[in-house]
């Protein structure tokens, strides 16, 4: 891509990163046939590749027994690995590490989240001091979310290197929240429906919250 486009090696690998991801922020893109080409093969074989990753990283920063497809194994052969070692684990039994049975976990999860957050926003907000405290939250968490508008982006390359670093650490932190959204979407009752219908009911909760609050 760096090459194709005539970018440097941080914009490219900023570029990169913002690609697989899926964050697009829109403020470097492919202009030419070649990085555009470049573009949709990397896409294609990256995005997968760093969903496996990015799930590692979720599941040494918080195991969970339940879903963990990373370091840890998976729902059929679950254990700790040499890297849980590392950081102090040293539980064998799934249960301990089972979100849904486990809601100091749970806790921990929302905590490490918000403290990531907090520490992402005052290293952008040092790194980018034109941004505001809400600009740099509000960047961080689209970030993390992998929205990535592109209204706010990163402009320095200290800070677009940190924001590509964000993403790499935070998306495996905040795809765990989806196994939370899951659980939560299991535990749902409607009289007389189907998977289908909680699913339906689920998504239009979502959507008309999303919509009042804008």
């Amino acid at each position: 891509l760096a090459r194709a486009e005539g970018l440097g090696l941080g914009d490219g690998a900023y570029l990169a990163v913002a690609t697989s991801s899926t964050i697009g922020y829109g403020d470097l893109k492919p202009e030419t046939a070649v990085g555009k080409c470049a573009a949709v093969c990397y896409a294609l074989l990256a995005v997968s590749v760093l969903g496996y990753l990015t799930s590692c990283v979720g599941d040494a920063i918080q195991p969970d027994s339940d879903t963990s497809i990373g370091f840890g194994g998976d729902e059929a052969q679950w254990g700790l690995s040499a890297v849980d070692s590392l950081l102090g684990r040293s539980s064998f039994d799934p249960s301990h590490y089972s979100l849904s049975r486990n809601s100091a976990l749970k806790a921990s999860l929302v905590t490490k989240t918000l403290l990531l957050v907090a520490f992402s926003s005052a290293v952008m907000l040092r790194l980018e001091p034109s941004l505001t405290a809400t600009d740099a939250v509000y960047l961080t968490v689209m970030t993390l979310t992998t929205v990535g508008f592109g209204d706010i982006v990163a402009v320095s390359p200290p800070a677009r290197a940190f924001c590509a670093l964000v993403a790499l650490l935070g998306l495996g932190l905040f795809s765990t929240f989806t196994d939370l959204a899951g659980e939560w979407r299991s535990s749902v009752r409607v009289a007389g429906g189907g998977l289908a219908l909680q699913c339906c009911v689920t998504l239009g909760v979502t959507l008309g919250v999303g919509t009042a609050a804008f």
